[in-house]
């Protein structure tokens, strides 16, 4: 179509059907990503969550497939989001803003937002520009307003800018490690303070790191060994050692251990890791280390549906959240 031979309506009508075009388009992908959540899909490949798979897979911006499953998570609570988004009468925007808010609020507070909640928040939200959208969205979530959020942009190869607000006890222990360290650096910075302090911080928490030389010789009489413990009256807990944590960390690279058997892809997760069985023990696997591995959250979960069954693990989830009944 060459837009230059259009009529003023016609090239009017025309961006019209195009912005129709858009939204059912929009419409057709989140009906196609609650689809993959579903199933699931994007564990079986190998991605620790959805934003993962849109990301690396997908090649969608940060700011678009995070847009996307806000809106998704928001239209699964509340159904009539999606009839709304169809018709025009919401936009992806406004909908992954309310959904962001919604979350805030909820860490926050340490509560969940009822469904109905959202439902009065989608209807207030319809038909309103984002500025206004805003205001609505501050009446009936009142926490995120009093609370500054805390926002990261990307500023170089190498740096993120941060703008978070400090709470008066962690700005004053930052100054009192300053006033420790001047001797290292009178002028050190603030940045320089949180480097020295995440250094130490991971070197006493991080499995894979070495242990030092004062301590490998007593590490390594128990490398290999677990122990079992009665607490309370409950059965035995099993604990696992400094040392053989640390050579299953430095085993995995600090890193999930899953591989998608169908494209070799491996699972780059590094966030909160969780230490799995093989063999499950119900199934007479063992303590030992060769019976071990490395799974972050999502392919721990994944695993245990496939070895146990989805009504097993959706009964055990329930019996532990009741707000999942909502």
């Amino acid at each position: 179509m060459e837009l230059k031979k259009l009529s003023d309506d016609q090239l009017l009508e025309s961006l019209g059907e195009q912005f129709v075009i858009d939204r059912k388009t929009s419409h057709f992908i989140l009906l196609h990503l609650k689809e993959i959540w579903t199933r699931r899909l994007y564990a079986k490949r190998g991605y620790p969550n959805l934003m993962s798979m849109l990301i690396k897979h997908f090649h969608q911006s940060e700011t678009a497939a995070n847009q996307r499953l806000k809106c998704l998570e928001l239209m699964l609570d509340v159904p009539i989001v999606e009839e709304r988004l169809i018709a025009g009468d919401l936009n992806m925007s406004t909908v992954a803003m309310a959904q962001r808010q919604i979350k805030r609020e909820e860490k926050i507070t340490g509560k969940k937002v009822s469904k109905g909640k959202k439902a009065e928040i989608v209807e207030s939200i319809t038909n309103k520009t984002m500025a206004s959208a805003e205001i609505e969205l501050f009446k009936l979530l009142p926490e995120t307003a009093s609370h500054p959020q805390t926002y990261e942009r990307r500023v170089s190869e190498n740096a993120t800018r941060l703008s978070l607000t400090l709470p008066d006890d962690v700005r004053d222990m930052m100054n009192q490690l300053k006033e420790i360290w001047a001797h290292v650096d009178p002028s050190m910075d603030h940045i320089e303070v949180m480097r020295r302090s995440f250094k130490i911080a991971l070197q006493k928490v991080d499995p894979s790191q070495k242990v030092n030389s004062n301590n490998a010789k007593a590490s390594q009489s128990t490398r290999h060994l677990t122990e079992s413990v009665k607490h309370r009256g409950t059965k035995s807990l099993t604990y696992y050692g400094k040392a053989f944590d640390r050579e299953l960390w430095q085993r995995a690279g600090s890193q999930c251990e899953f591989v998608d058997e169908q494209t070799g892809r491996r699972c780059d997760c590094r966030f909160g890791l969780q230490r799995e069985h093989v063999i499950p023990l119900a199934l007479g696997g063992t303590n030992t280390l060769s019976n071990m591995q490395l799974l972050c959250a999502t392919h721990n979960q994944l695993r245990a549906r496939k070895v146990f069954g989805d009504k097993k693990i959706d009964s055990y989830q329930i019996s532990r959240r009741p707000d999942l009944q909502q």
